[in-house]
């Protein structure tokens, strides 16, 4: 089970998706905390709750190679193969249950391949790490139940969970399921007083990595963020703890979130995997009860955590959850098939030895159908890219959300920290215990004229007009909002990716573009597995390398269906019309296509024409 033939099929298999996941992994960062955390890993600074002391530190080197950008060499080396090595863990881990090889591959692959899991390698997040380190700790477990003479195992055991603790919140999860398994297996070695010294050393060693964030609060200039600023003791708990994510916990509407990570299940791993994962709990509660009941009390507390946090993007969350079904599953239908009488027909031999690989032939469509997702979320680094391109030196930038503003923070603080871009962002401006957030921009730019904390926390007082007011002479108000500009004596008109704002009452002027559109570009059009994904968007592109996308983005909150007709027109009288086409109220987005053999080298005007509300347009150019 373990020997060479096994070691060599798992190096193969590590190398395998490690270069997969490279091939997918945009040079480009992504929408998410991918820059914001770029931006730590670059500048040694301290990121959003609960800090990821170790994910900084490993990534701090990465992030500064030479070859290749900062997100590709981060993401390889903090994503795509931690995530290659939590499915050979899985592998493992399935052959010391016995699975036979072929079903521990499907096993394997069928973690590797999910969606969730291939968007969380190939960009760079906190998840895949997390999880490589869950995998770990249980396949300690499973080896500790299986030589319960051994200290190795739980040493390791606590050491994984240390070290996942100090990276990502939900490792708390594993403490009482490590308890329980390591009472169970062997108590009497467990409560030796110097086998309780050694797991508490491993325990506080690792744990030891949390000094870095105060010791970086401390010893931090000023030139980038450092988030929460931990440098007392209350600052620092609040920090490590994600206390100001308390404001999305909530008990409402958990059967609808229970539902959701159901269909997640469904949609990221196998359709009905529940139905194979319950008797494979069954079957490994006979084999290993310890081991099951720490992966199935970590399982439902892991679910109830998730299904009471009203979060945007908890389905990033799951993937946690996928680690325990995936044993269960390759448990299940390992039993399924050996159960199957195929000492009477050769038929049913044959189909035990093909099943295997008629499921991995499955598994390998299904992630074709996924290569698209490395164009997914890459315009995050063209629109701050080109934001910055043209943002006078004296813009105050206003964004909204992480989408828009971890961007610009990359731009700001990595890019082109010579320029002192003075990025705001309204939600983090507002938030009542973001006082380090408004401290830190106050000592970083004391040239403008800021708000003063009882201003900006009052509830009728408008400080963003305060702040375009009494910095008009100097500074020119630009936006990167998800939502409308709705401050008295100002409005917003779209230019190309930004908001330009001005001074006005009553409204728009009205000459002003439509109210509808929050930005426009035109990007790369590529369609994959039924969907679109537009990627590359630019002012300038190579003709005849595809068809072009001229794409609005319109606001949220819409009372109608919009009409909207597309114009291009070439350097030559060229016009290629579209539409008018219906958006519906809940589109975000919309666009478009100008054909591969309509394109001609030359400066073109992209013009969206909303019906009764005027239009947006934007420029670009097609060369050789």
């Amino acid at each position: 089970m373990n020997g060479t033939p096994e070691r060599l099929h798992r190096l193969l298999l590590f190398l395998g998706l490690g270069t997969v996941y490279a091939l997918l992994i945009p040079l480009k960062f992504t929408t998410g905390d991918g820059p914001e955390l770029l931006t730590a890993l670059h500048n040694l600074g301290v990121a959003h709750p609960s800090g990821y002391p170790l994910f900084t530190l490993l990534g701090a080197l990465p992030a500064r190679l030479p070859w290749a950008t900062p997100h590709f060499n981060a993401t390889l080396f903090l994503c795509a193969l931690p995530s290659a090595a939590t499915a050979v863990v899985l592998h493992a881990s399935l052959r010391r249950l016995e699975v036979r090889p072929g079903w521990a591959l499907v096993g394997a692959l069928l973690y590797a391949f999910s969606e969730t899991v291939l968007g969380q390698s190939i960009r760079l997040e906190v998840y895949a790490l997390h999880c490589l380190f869950l995998a770990l700790t249980f396949w300690a477990l499973l080896r500790y139940a299986q030589e319960p003479d051994s200290p190795r195992w739980p040493c390791l055991a606590v050491l994984f969970t240390s070290l996942g603790l100090t990276h990502h919140l939900t490792s708390v999860f594993l403490v009482p399921a490590v308890l329980v398994s390591l009472l169970a297996i062997n108590r009497r070695w467990l409560l030796r007083p110097r086998t309780l010294l050694t797991l508490l050393a491993i325990g506080l060693g690792c744990g030891l990595l949390y000094l870095y964030l105060p010791l970086r609060a401390l010893t931090a200039d000023g030139s980038t963020p450092v988030w929460n600023d931990p440098r007392t003791l209350e600052r620092f708990w609040f920090h490590v703890t994600g206390g100001e994510y308390t404001q999305y916990r909530t008990t409402t509407g958990l059967v609808p979130r229970l539902a959701r990570f159901h269909t997640s299940l469904n949609e990221g791993l196998l359709p009905g995997i529940l139905l194979l994962t319950i008797p494979g709990a069954i079957l490994a509660w006979r084999r290993y009860p310890a081991v099951t009941a720490s992966a199935l009390l970590f399982l439902l507390q892991f679910v109830v955590y998730i299904a009471t946090y009203d979060i945007g993007d908890i389905r990033t969350y799951d993937t946690a959850a996928f680690l325990p079904l995936v044993l269960f599953f390759g448990l299940a239908i390992d039993a399924l098939f050996r159960k199957l009488p195929s000492t009477h027909s050769p038929a049913l031999r044959r189909l035990q030895s093909l099943a295997p690989g008629v499921v991995l032939l499955l598994l390998g469509t299904h992630f074709l159908n996924l290569l698209g997702e490395r164009y997914d979320s890459t315009l995050a680094n063209d629109m701050a890219d080109q934001a910055v391109a043209v943002l006078p030196e004296n813009a105050l930038l206003f964004t909204h959300g992480g989408d828009y503003l971890f961007p610009m923070w990359y731009q700001a603080y990595v890019q082109h920290p010579e320029r002192a871009l003075v990025v705001v962002d309204r939600g983090m401006f507002t938030f009542p215990k973001g006082r380090w957030y408004r401290d830190f921009l106050r000592a970083k730019h004391p040239d403008i004229h800021w708000p003063t904390e009882e201003e900006v926390l009052a509830p009728d007082t408008s400080w963003e007009q305060l702040l375009v007011s009494r910095n008009a002479d100097t500074r020119v108000p630009f936006g990167l909002l998800k939502e409308r500009w709705e401050v008295p004596g100002s409005c917003a008109i779209v230019e190309g990716w930004l908001l330009r704002i001005l001074p006005c009452e009553g409204g728009p002027p009205a000459s002003a573009p439509t109210p509808h559109a929050r930005h426009i570009y035109v990007a790369r059009h590529t369609s994959h597995g039924g969907r679109s994904y537009l990627h590359d968007a630019a002012p300038q592109h190579p003709r005849g390398k595809g068809p072009l996308a001229c794409v609005v983005e319109w606001f949220p909150g819409r009372e109608r269906i919009l009409e909207v007709s597309w114009s291009f027109e070439g350097p030559h009288g060229e016009r290629h019309t579209l539409g008018p086409f219906p958006v519906d109220v809940e589109s975000t987005k919309s666009w478009g296509i100008l054909p591969e053999a309509r394109q001609v080298p030359g400066r073109w005007t992209c013009t969206a024409q909303v019906e009764g509300s005027g239009s947006v347009f934007t420029h670009f150019e097609l060369v050789d």
